[in-house]
């Protein structure tokens, strides 16, 4: 049909939670931030803000596989050896990757990767009792700015920051991002139009 339009990557909103930033590291940020000449408040708001992309997890399932050991041949062809697949009797939740990846834009000094770094080591420091860190909600757009879904990532481990390198040679400013990765036990999609 043509009157349906394609879609655009970039109608989706996603944002860390507010609580995702631990107090003492926005704290310690604050003089960096309020020398910047924008509208960010806080350590979070300037990680929110140098979100890129985020990867919406692929759904697969592994079916389960038999072995015919009957001597009599199937009359739909099946014989001796022969592999059937069934379905097993797994929840939907089990049959989706339960990772994702958030892109963040590198910004300068990598202020941005440092404050993502410091509370991935918040997160897994002995001391702290929490076990999980915060529901992240993804929320799909149509072309007129409607939100359309709601994916929620519920009981969240933030498990992984990529590298980045820094060189000598590579002296101009340019677009450069890196990687978060999380994973989550629980999701909910959410239909939002009335």
């Amino acid at each position: 049909m043509s009157g349906i339009l394609n879609s655009r990557s970039d109608l989706f909103r996603v944002e860390l939670p507010k609580i995702f930033i631990p107090d003492n590291i926005k704290k310690k940020y604050s003089p960096y931030i309020h020398r910047l000449p924008t509208i960010i408040s806080d350590a979070g708001d300037l990680v929110n803000a140098s979100i890129q992309s985020v990867t919406v997890p692929a759904v697969s399932y592994d079916p389960v596989t038999q072995s015919r050991s009957s001597i009599n041949p199937n009359p739909k062809g099946g014989h001796r050896g022969a592999t059937r697949t069934f379905r097993s009797a797994k929840s939907e939740n089990s049959l989706v990757d339960k990772t994702f990846t958030i892109t963040f834009k590198l910004y300068d000094g990598f202020v941005n990767y440092w404050i993502l770094q410091e509370a991935f080591y918040y997160y897994y420091n002995s001391m702290n009792t929490n076990t999980y860190t915060f529901d992240v909600p993804v929320r799909i757009l149509d072309s007129e700015g409607n939100m359309m879904y709601s994916i929620i990532y519920s009981e969240v481990l933030f498990t992984g920051l990529s590298e980045f390198q820094i060189s000598y040679s590579d002296n101009i400013q340019q677009f450069k991002t890196f990687d978060c990765t999380f994973t989550y036990n629980q999701f909910l999609i959410k239909f939002e139009i009335d």
